[in-house]
């Protein structure tokens, strides 16, 4: 039987998500609300392309450096929306799944080794199929 890999990646990071703890209190920062809503978690767009090439991958995930209106339209496309950037979230899971248009700084997290990524990024699933990523951002310490 041939494989799907965009649907057997799906199912795959889907099943770990959903075996998670507090998986429904937890934001997953990727491009696609697929991964996110299947697991009910919650999601944090990201299209990987904001903020400033060559920044680093915590000022990433924290939107330390995205213009104003790179936030606005992430928080007005997550879910929950979060129009008014009342909550400044951190995403505890980030799923990546490389294009070809996205920052070459943030394209080292296809490669778990690469000593780029933070310390305190898990690797929870790496696609055989693609470069499709999934980690747990670990915030305590």
């Amino acid at each position: 039987e041939k494989i799907n890999p965009n649907k057997s990646d799906l199912n795959n990071i889907v099943t770990i998500l959903k075996n998670q703890p507090d998986i429904e209190n937890s934001y997953v920062m990727a491009n696609y609300v697929f991964f996110a809503d299947i697991a009910n978690a919650k999601w944090m767009t990201a299209h990987f392309q904001e903020g400033p090439e060559g920044d680093s991958i915590d000022n990433y995930i924290t939107r330390e450096n995205w213009k104003d209106w790179e936030i606005f339209l992430s928080n007005i496309n997550s879910k929950p929306m979060d129009r008014h950037y009342l909550n400044h979230v951190i995403p505890d899971y980030l799923i990546y799944n490389p294009k070809l248009f996205h920052h070459e700084s943030l394209k080292v997290l296809t490669d778990p080794t690469n000593s780029e990524i933070p310390e305190n990024f898990e690797l929870l699933y790496k696609s055989p199929y693609s470069g499709i990523t999934a980690y747990k951002i670990n915030h305590n310490g």
